[in-house]
């Protein structure tokens, strides 16, 4: 049940203990400002393709809203971005891993020319 049909419900009941109590009915004064609140259910907002005004929606109780993507998809996305860590953890240690190896190469190559030329 939403807060404001329990503060209704509140304030009837409040009143009905006054009457029952013994107040005199003119000392029991009518609600002027009724705690109602709009409730509305977003999913046949969209079916009927019904856009509701800011000031209506602002202060209006949204039922079933539209999950953004993350929402909808959040194991998903989580799981798409460890595994594109790990392949990024995977393509850095590699490229380390070559480089090493290339440097070696070079080293090598080097050396053996230096004492080719010196021959």
């Amino acid at each position: 049940m939403s807060p404001a049909v329990n503060a209704r419900g509140y304030l009837q009941a409040k009143m009905a203990l006054s009457l029952l109590s013994g107040k005199p009915i003119e000392r029991i004064y009518p609600l002027l400002m009724s705690p109602n609140e709009y409730i509305f259910d977003d999913r046949e907002l969209r079916r009927l393709k019904i856009t509701l005004p800011q000031e209506v929606a602002s202060s209006a109780t949204i039922l079933h809203p539209k999950q953004s993507f993350y929402e909808a998809n959040r194991e998903f996305v989580i799981a798409s971005i460890v595994v594109l860590g790990a392949a990024l953890f995977l393509v850095l240690t590699l490229s380390v891993v070559l480089l090493t190896l290339r440097k070696r190469q070079l080293l090598s190559a080097t050396r053996i020319l230096t004492e080719n030329t010196m021959n």
